[in-house]
């Protein structure tokens, strides 16, 4: 991919693997990096369920294979857009690594 494709600044952060005094996994975030990404929408889609309409819309992000390892939980923020990672597809004799990602909704 050419470099000026990757217009968009990502922000990688992902819970730390501290827990609380309980025993609770800590919800706070950390950031694990940053990198100059591709966006592309892949699929939309819109289905009901109890509490009303729900969509599901997911994205390619596409980078140069970055410095820092990305955990599966790893979140990724795009021009104030929020994306759970769900898979990284990575080969390894390639010098970009692709994740697939479902956008956060609120």
């Amino acid at each position: 991919m050419h470099p000026g494709k990757r217009s968009s600044r990502a922000v990688f952060s992902a819970p730390p693997d501290e827990r609380d005094e309980i025993g609770n996994p800590s919800r706070d975030l950390v950031e694990i990096g940053r990198a100059w990404v591709s966006l592309v929408p892949v699929t939309a889609r819109e289905y009901m369920y109890a509490g009303g309409e729900r969509a599901l819309v997911t994205h390619k992000l596409t980078m140069a294979r970055p410095a820092f390892e990305i955990p599966q939980n790893a979140i990724a923020t795009v021009a104030g857009r929020v994306f759970d990672v769900q898979a990284a597809l990575d080969a390894p004799s390639s010098a970009e690594i692709t994740l697939m990602c479902v956008e956060k909704r609120s």
